[in-house]
């Protein structure tokens, strides 16, 4: 099967997250298979520099086009698909609506369309952009069931499902297919647990991840566990308020930002921490919740939409009210001041991970994608002008505009600290 996927970008990028993990686990499965998987997304600053444009790359078997900044995917991506689609057959369109809906349906003609849907933001937009920008990117949102309400559509958990539900699609429509897991998660890890109390917080850092809230809360903890320590995992546009909190709560050495870190690297902090932290005000499922968990390490997290099915209050971690600090601040010396309901949660961590399994993500979906493409036809409109070499190259003009604007942000990669 010949499928053309859509996504705001791809798994390479810097400020890729846990959608495009999951897409990347199915399509690296998909490929394998014999099938064939085309990625169309935004490119990025991590892959490119002044003498080398990747805008089309072979990944694992994966083609991936780029074309425009993650800001115009939502013009680029469709206006670069719709091109594709006249000089190429796709079998079936996955649009992954993921930050910007890129309204697949409205124009892929008789190509049919299957929707996967990560999480819609609401009004948790308002706290990283401003109020005129929040506006336009909650009333692409609420244009969602016009364009989307004749596709079938998988959502990643039953919080992103019953949000769909809430903005107007019908549930007769919307399958739930979690996310997987990497079995590697599973294996014994030979980094030991950290010798003082140790939180985790491994996320973006954007300001509706709420990592402020996180600070806040370890401020309260230290006055009750002063060996207490805080690790932060990431990068992102929030980074230097982040930064500039801690030293105004005087949290001195006892928090650490370590950047953007490796796959192992990761793994490493989530076996050694005693805690991992998820103060987030909305995620489509938490997939590092469920990482925590396959090495035993409990979950403190908002009560939040994503967040209450990936954490199971009282048995896998434990539920704060959103945006309570203090609420954070005292489950956490609870756990932390009691070995034996550390262990119990510890316990339940591990069986909970043991239940995810990208295979069968891959699978359930792959399943779905095939009902989807036999029932559709193929009728476009008329074709546009002839595609020229530029169609796989993207915009050059809004490339080097990115390329100023971006040069002067690009951050390394640091490694993490095994003391």
């Amino acid at each position: 099967m010949r499928i053309l996927a859509l996504n705001w970008t791809d798994w390479k990028s810097r400020t890729a997250g846990g959608s495009e993990t999951h897409l990347y686990e199915m399509f690296r499965r998909w490929v394998s298979g014999g099938h064939e998987v085309t990625l169309v997304c935004g490119y990025h600053a991590g892959l490119r520099d002044a003498r080398n444009r990747t805008h089309r790359e072979i990944d694992e078997g994966i083609e991936v086009l780029r074309s425009g900044p993650w800001y115009l995917t939502h013009r680029t991506v469709p206006r670069l698909a719709r091109r594709l689609l006249w000089w190429r057959r796709f079998d079936v369109i996955l649009d992954a609506v993921n930050k910007l809906p890129l309204f697949a349906p409205r124009w892929a003609g008789g190509t049919p369309v299957l929707a996967i849907v990560h999480h819609l933001f609401g009004k948790s937009i308002e706290r990283d952009f401003g109020w005129l920008q929040a506006r336009y990117y909650l009333a692409l949102e609420r244009r969602i069931p016009r364009v989307y309400g004749g596709t079938r559509l998988i959502a990643i958990s039953p919080s992103t499902k019953r949000s769909l539900v809430a903005l107007g699609l019908s549930p007769e429509r919307i399958e739930v297919v979690q996310c997987g897991l990497d079995p590697a998660y599973l294996r014994p890890h030979a980094v030991p647990r950290s010798q003082d109390p140790l939180l985790l917080v491994v996320s973006r850092l954007r300001r509706y991840k709420r990592v402020d809230l996180a600070l806040e809360a370890f401020t309260r903890l230290r006055a009750l566990i002063p060996s207490a320590q805080l690790w932060i995992a990431g990068i992102g546009a929030d980074e230097r308020r982040l930064k500039t909190l801690a030293r105004r709560l005087g949290l001195g050495d006892s928090v650490r930002f370590l950047g953007q870190v490796r796959e192992a690297e990761k793994k490493a902090l989530l076996a050694r921490a005693h805690l991992l932290v998820n103060a987030s005000e909305v995620e489509g499922w938490g997939l590092t919740s469920i990482e925590a968990n396959a090495y035993g390490t409990p979950v403190l997290a908002a009560d939040s939409p994503g967040l209450r099915d990936s954490v199971r209050d009282g048995e896998t971690g434990r539920l704060f009210p959103r945006g309570d600090a203090g609420a954070l601040a005292r489950i956490a010396n609870d756990v932390l001041t009691d070995a034996r309901e550390w262990e119990r949660l510890s316990r339940g961590a591990r069986r909970w991970a043991k239940r995810f399994d990208w295979e069968e993500t891959a699978r359930r979906t792959f399943a779905i994608l095939e009902e989807v493409a036999r029932g559709g036809e193929r009728s476009l409109p008329p074709p546009p002008l002839p595609a020229t070499a530029e169609v796989l190259e993207g915009d050059r003009e809004g490339e080097a505009r990115e390329d100023g604007a971006r040069a002067a942000s690009e951050e390394r990669v640091l490694p993490v600290s095994r003391d």
